[in-house]
């Protein structure tokens, strides 16, 4: 498991590991409709710093295929958060995996 997602209540939550970017990308999904993309790369905002940028997601499961997309209208973050530690990177996720279930409209 990589080395970001250290607590073990968010394992099975990993929906996807991708090293293709020149990096490492996680893709998290919780139950709750929202989840985080977290990736270190040399293009991402502190990657070149071996720092992390996190982005808060929506998304679902589709046929066993994660569609999700950024979103910017959480208590979390009104942007990507980028130049944070591990460590800042799990608490993020925590308050994440906390926020209240998802509504949509319409």
């Amino acid at each position: 498991m990589s080395q970001i997602i250290d607590k073990k209540e968010f394992y099975s939550f990993v929906l996807i590991r991708d090293h293709s970017i020149g990096g490492e990308q996680i893709i998290v999904l919780f139950p709750n409709g929202y989840g985080a993309s977290i990736v270190q790369s040399p293009f991402s905002y502190g990657g070149k710093y071996n720092l992390w940028e996190l982005a808060v997601i929506k998304g679902s499961l589709k046929d066993g295929i994660p569609i999700f997309e950024l979103i910017y209208d959480t208590p979390i973050t009104p942007n990507v958060i980028g130049w944070i530690s591990l460590r800042e990177a799990m608490d993020i996720i925590e308050k994440i995996f906390n926020l209240p279930l998802r509504i949509e409209d319409g």
